[in-house]
């Protein structure tokens, strides 16, 4: 994370680059947030199967 910002300030010295850092860090939120969102889906089916596995060994006892 911190060489990428390091690039990204390198950039924005160039008044030309401006528009496409401002691209480039929305594509960097954007990824980050789907990262997260794929994480907390990932513990929540695993919660979730875990859960269901439970229900089903109690049932058939």
């Amino acid at each position: 994370m911190q060489a990428i910002k390091q690039e990204i300030s390198k950039y924005m010295l160039r008044k030309d680059n401006i528009i496409l850092v401002r691209k480039y860090s929305i594509v960097l939120m954007i990824s980050s947030s789907i990262m997260v969102v794929i994480q907390y889906l990932k513990t929540n089916m695993r919660n979730i199967i875990l859960r269901n596995l439970l229900f089903i060994l109690v049932l058939n006892q």
